[in-house]
């Protein structure tokens, strides 16, 4: 088969920088992740926090906070093998007890809306070194249960939320995680502005910048991208045109 596609192309590197401009439907109702509830919410929250596994384009489990996992020969005691190399974008860097204080949070107050089932079956967890945890469970969870639920769960630095003494009504305005993008601006009911988290720990972001744009109006649902000294706009168009 002959590849259609320039091979310059195929092994061109990728560029850093630039802006991108993005549209979304509606404004997010909170960057709370605990009691988050829309997509636009989740939308947002994921440029700024990561989980210790996240799912890749082939629907395969790949490790991010994490660099490995492994279960016991009775399938209930899972132990995870953390990144030495992360920081939050405060500059604090992260450690098992980030990972520990999030988990235990969810073990501990049945409360929290985002708090999924499989907790319920959880014994306890361990610490045990600064670069490994372990989750106990009561049972030998399926491979898949624990997969999802530790994809879906974005680990909180403690240092932040520790001193909160009511986590539910605390609305993050200035959320800090360790995710590839740093919140910079919110003008609610207008956009988000993010910058690039020039410490990530895993490839890119390619890009300095990213702006989300909120369009409401449902002529706006037709736009016109363009690209201006690296960056890709979003430039809102009228349905009647």
């Amino acid at each position: 088969m002959v590849s259609l596609v320039p091979t310059s192309i195929l092994a061109q590197e990728p560029i850093y920088g630039g802006t991108l401009y993005t549209p979304m439907g509606s404004d997010a109702d909170t960057l709370n992740l605990w009691t988050y509830g829309t997509t636009y919410d989740s939308y947002i929250l994921e440029h700024i926090y990561d989980s210790l596994v996240q799912y890749d384009v082939d629907n395969v489990p790949t490790p991010v906070l994490c660099s490995a996992w492994d279960d016991d020969e009775t399938g209930e005691i899972w132990t995870f093998t953390l990144r030495d190399n992360i920081v939050w974008h405060d500059g604090t860097p992260f450690t098992a007890d980030d990972v520990m204080f999030t988990w235990e949070l969810l073990l501990n107050d049945d409360t929290i809306p985002r708090r999924s089932w499989i907790w319920d079956w959880i014994d306890g967890f361990t610490k045990i070194d600064e670069t490994h945890v372990s989750v106990d469970f009561s049972y030998a969870p399926g491979y898949s249960d624990v997969m999802l639920d530790f994809a879906t769960q974005w680990i909180v630095p403690k240092h932040i939320w520790d001193p909160i003494t009511d986590i539910l009504a605390y609305t993050n305005d200035n959320p800090i995680g360790c995710g590839p993008f740093k919140l910079a601006e919110w003008e609610p009911a207008q956009f988000f502005r993010f910058e690039a988290h020039a410490d990530y720990h895993l490839d890119g972001p390619y890009i300095a910048e990213k702006v989300v744009q909120i369009v409401r109006e449902t002529e706006a649902g037709y736009y016109a991208l363009s690209t201006d000294n690296g960056s890709a706009k979003c430039q809102r168009m009228s349905a009647t045109r």
